[in-house]
């Protein structure tokens, strides 16, 4: 076996362990699995471990567990957005965009009073040199990290708590969801000003969130007509196989991952917008969607909740060291 396969093998089985271990005590202490998964992986790091992180898990391997914890983000995404009954939110939509117009610009507001106080050569690397960023991209990148928002760990603990279908849930998913784009929206904007302002790049940026937009509406009509068809040619209630509604869902979310990546976004909104459309065409094509949700939900989420999401969480831990060296957060390659 391939030495790096082996590594990677191991450091799996590592996490997965140090996951469930941690997560729950963090359980018993009231806290969220969630939580507990988090704090793993940061134990796993160089925090605590110093050096001998590597060998818990090694170097090597851990380009190989970053692309499996996207992997199983972008399907976590997909089980969660599958899960909720969208057609509720209907009328709500005041309701989201108000709570996620208050949730982005307040602490992006704060972030952009922050960075101008901080635009010094104590916080800025190469300040006052052609090394150093604009301070329009500083500006920028500073006030989206202000108004982060984890989309993948506010799901998991709506999940935990059994609010993912009620109206709390929904607005609140559909809060994350729309401040999670926009931040990585900020994200590539404040990379883009890194060397100046380009017009040309932004909006051709967001040419192409709108785009997507529109793709994913066309989707939910084309799911919807191909539903309806297929279930009108058939003399009896169609039940589409049970196997095969899990391999296009899992095709298709990860294709569409694929492509919001490709855009500078992040492959779990690719997966999350899937299962939106999904749920909606399969729901507008007057089909039970408990037909998809059913063997979406049952046959992915076992593996995604237990194995890949805390492989991805670990990965975070793995790459940061709080360990104070000359005052700063340190972050590890790889």
């Amino acid at each position: 076996m391939d030495s790096t396969t082996f590594d990677t093998l191991v450091a799996i089985a590592v996490i997965v362990a140090a996951a469930r271990v941690v997560g729950s005590g963090a359980v018993r202490l009231g806290q969220p699995r969630v939580v507990g998964e988090i704090v793993a992986g940061l134990l796993l790091g160089p925090t605590l471990l110093g050096s001998w992180s590597d060998t818990m898990v090694p170097s090597d391997a851990r380009p190989m567990l970053s692309a499996v914890g996207d992997v199983g983000l972008t399907l976590f995404m997909l089980v969660v957005a599958v899960n909720i009954e969208w057609g509720r939110l209907a009328g709500r939509g005041r309701a989201v965009a108000i709570v996620s117009g208050f949730s982005l610009s307040i602490p992006a507001a704060g972030g952009a009073v922050a960075a101008i106080w901080w635009w010094n050569d104590d916080h800025v690397p190469g300040f006052g040199t052609d090394a150093a960023p604009s301070a329009a991209s500083f500006a920028v990148l500073v006030a989206t990290a202000a108004s982060v928002t984890a989309l993948p760990v506010a799901a998991k603990i709506l999940a935990e708590r059994g609010q993912l279908g009620d109206d709390v849930g929904r607005i609140g998913i559909s809060v994350a969801a729309v401040s999670t784009a926009a931040m990585f929206i900020g994200l590539g904007i404040g990379l883009d000003l890194v060397d100046g302002f380009d017009a040309g790049v932004l909006a051709g940026r967001l040419v192409g969130v709108v785009l997507l937009g529109v793709g994913a509406v066309i989707a939910i009509r084309v799911i919807a007509v191909a539903v309806r068809w297929w279930s009108g040619r058939s003399e009896s209630e169609w039940i589409p196989e049970r196997a095969g509604v899990v391999a296009v869902a899992v095709a298709a979310a990860l294709g569409t991952g694929a492509l919001t990546d490709r855009m500078g976004l992040h492959a779990m909104i690719g997966g999350f917008l899937f299962g939106v459309v999904l749920e909606r065409g399969v729901s507008l094509g007057s089909l039970d969607v408990d037909v998809v949700r059913s063997p979406v939900v049952g046959s992915i989420g076992p593996i995604v909740d237990v194995v890949l999401l805390p492989v991805f969480l670990a990965v975070a831990g793995l790459r940061t060291d709080l360990r104070e060296t000359d005052g700063s957060v340190q972050h590890t390659a790889g």
